[in-house]
């Protein structure tokens, strides 16, 4: 696992929240902001792997399909309860965790240990 990070939020980024870490070969993110929601887009830029951090306040949690998902590990980050799900159709994993009032998914081209440590890295 790289130590190094990529690049982790866009220069006019202004969300309730920061990610100091991504793994190191996403060199590119978008951002989407609405209404109490913000969503982060990374990619590589010379792949098809992506990774996405989508974030809501509390109340504003879309719909979630945990279709093709199975539970792969729980986990406590920052104080707070967080399940790691596989996605056997994408060969992906999904990380779902409540913090400081808000509902977060990271999902993507990533491992348990990089989601975990993506969420370890968020600041509010």
């Amino acid at each position: 696992e790289s130590e190094r990070s990529g690049v982790a939020v866009p220069p006019d980024w202004n969300g309730p929240f920061v990610v100091t870490w991504v793994p190191e070969r996403f060199t590119h993110v978008d951002h989407l902001e609405t209404s109490k929601t913000w969503s982060l887009l990374y990619d590589d830029k010379t792949s098809s792997q992506d990774l996405s951090v989508f974030v809501w306040s509390v109340g504003g949690t879309p719909y979630i399909s945990f279709e093709n998902l199975e539970l792969a590990k729980s986990e406590t980050i920052q104080k707070s309860q967080a399940n790691i799900y596989y996605n056997s159709r994408e060969h992906s994993y999904m990380l779902l965790w409540t913090h400081n009032n808000y509902n977060i998914q990271i999902d993507g081209c990533t491992s348990t240990e990089e989601a975990i440590k993506i969420a370890e890295n968020f600041s509010f």
